[in-house]
């Protein structure tokens, strides 16, 4: 195409093509999503209509050959990110040969307080979270060994913006144990280190003060997404009906504090085996 407009300059069925393909590989790339995605293709329409009025003829062909190139990387950059998000569900999913059961069916009472009869699991949603069922999350967002239960986080539009709590259900005759965890949440970390999202990840020591804890782990990182570093790791707990809970708990670091305010509401909010009250 680029060829084709260097011998015939200004074609308008060719300028038309670039504009569609170019918008369409922003849409796909999530660039539109944020504000300065749409100022860049406002500021780029005005600069493409000033050429054409104009009719600077090399603008014109260099203008039109970057959009071009530029609509290849970002499809491809996109495509190559989609079989990854792929793969690494696919490496996960009902790894352990999981009876699925419907984990949709969250009762709210009017307080923010839930509760999963199947689960047999309550707690209170802390202020500021948003809760999303199973059936709402992405596939990125229900990766991971377990069968997703639900995920609370700080936000209703990006369910990835930490802090935020993954909840994934691992039934009793599993026979589900800290070791495994431990070994599955390494997997899932070198995979978001193998995707360039995350680096420098060490191994930090800290005592959970929740008596229905059996075990937890939890790294720093360096969060190349969002430069900043930040804490993830893992919380292990055990239902009435002695089926295991996992945690993917990823949050911001909080100075002398074991976890963010928030989240330290939700786990001293967890209930078991025991309807949440509506008052």
């Amino acid at each position: 195409m680029i060829q084709r407009y260097w011998a015939d300059t200004f074609h308008p069925l060719i300028e038309l093509g670039v504009v569609v393909l170019f918008i369409f590989s922003l849409w796909f790339a999530e660039v539109l999503v944020f504000e300065a995605g749409t100022v860049f293709l406002f500021l780029l329409v005005a600069l493409a209509f000033l050429i054409r009025v104009l009719r600077l003829e090399e603008y014109a062909r260099l203008l039109v050959a970057a959009c071009l190139i530029a609509s290849n990387a970002l499809i491809a950059f996109k495509a190559l990110q989609g079989a990854e998000v792929l793969s690494a569900y696919l490496l996960f999913k009902n790894k352990y040969q999981i009876e699925e059961k419907d984990l949709n069916d969250w009762v709210v009472t009017d307080n923010n307080q839930y509760w999963n009869e199947e689960l047999q699991f309550g707690f209170t949603l802390p202020q500021g979270f948003y809760f999303f069922k199973p059936e709402d999350l992405s596939m990125e967002n229900k990766t991971g060994a377990g069968q997703i239960a639900g995920l609370l986080a700080f936000s209703d539009q990006d369910a990835e913006r930490y802090p935020f709590v993954r909840i994934f259900y691992f039934p009793d005759y599993l026979g589900f144990q800290e070791n495994q965890a431990i070994a599955e949440f390494s997997e899932f970390l070198k995979i978001q280190v193998s995707k360039g999202d995350i680096e420098d990840i060490q191994e930090i020591q800290q005592k959970e003060l929740e008596p229905s804890i059996v075990t937890s782990k939890f790294w720093t990182f360096f969060d190349l997404l969002r430069p900043r570093y930040a804490k993830t790791g893992f919380i292990l707990v055990e239902t009435s009906n002695h089926d295991k809970l996992l945690f993917h708990i990823t949050e911001n670091l909080e100075k002398g504090e074991i976890h963010e305010q928030g989240i330290r509401e939700f786990l001293s909010s967890m209930r078991f085996g025991n309807r949440l009250q509506s008052n």
